[in-house]
């Protein structure tokens, strides 16, 4: 499960697991081998289904394992984007979900095409 509001440009969001590697993907799929989303659908086209307020109120925060905040700035033609570790006590999954950031940044900005450096990503833990 993810949970996230974005905020003009900050994001805060909590996830349950990993939902975003190889691997979490295969997982899925061999629970749910008839379903077709799970195995066509790239990982950059997932939705996120925002929370209502009761299903917020429901989840107890013990199954969350990663919160996390994101900031993007915009330095002219070179932005910034900085994931901050909020809450969780798993480096690797803190690690593999900010290179799923940077991957999803890259290949956008491979796409576009239209500035001539990428954002920066840069990753927070925090003390």
């Amino acid at each position: 499960m993810r949970l996230y509001t974005w905020e003009g440009e900050k994001c805060i969001g909590a996830v349950t697991g990993n939902a975003w590697s190889r691997s979490a993907r295969r997982k899925i799929r061999t629970r749910n081998p008839s379903s077709e989303e799970t195995t066509t659908k790239p990982a950059s086209e997932e939705t996120t289904t925002k929370p209502t307020s009761e299903e917020a109120t429901t989840n107890p925060t013990s199954e969350i394992q990663l919160g996390f905040r994101i900031q993007v700035r915009d330095w002219g033609r070179m932005g910034r984007v900085e994931v901050e570790w909020r809450w969780g006590w798993d480096v690797v999954l803190f690690e593999s979900f900010c290179g799923k950031v940077k991957g999803i940044i890259q290949q956008s900005q491979s796409q576009s095409q239209s500035q001539s450096q990428g954002p920066e990503v840069s990753m927070k833990q925090q003390q």
